[in-house]
């Protein structure tokens, strides 16, 4: 029996890195959105990322990639004991201003 999950993952403060805008990708005026399935452990690490859905440029893919691989959670938890579990964060790219 798979145990209820009584508190979801969520950032922790402070731990997030924000992807770095690729030059090839702002060179080309690429956008969009990268869609990223991220196994949490139960320390709170990012174990694995997976490119659920392409923003349609792979440098803004492996960029959300890289910043979200170094992300710190709050684990899950199934009552008092945190477990692993896997959640989509999307990774939006826009072009603003001058460039």
């Amino acid at each position: 029996m798979l145990a209820r999950i009584t508190q979801p993952a969520r950032p922790s403060g402070g731990y997030q890195v924000r992807p770095l805008y690729p030059a090839a990708a702002r060179k080309d005026r690429a956008q969009g959105t990268t869609l990223l399935r991220v196994h949490i452990l139960t320390d709170g690490r990012v174990g694995e990322v997976q490119v659920e859905r392409s923003a349609g440029h792979p440098a803004l893919d492996q960029a959300a990639t890289d910043a979200v691989s170094q992300w710190h959670f709050e684990p899950a938890r199934n009552a008092t004991e945190p477990v692993a579990v896997w959640v989509m964060i999307p990774v939006e790219f826009r072009l603003t201003g001058d460039f």
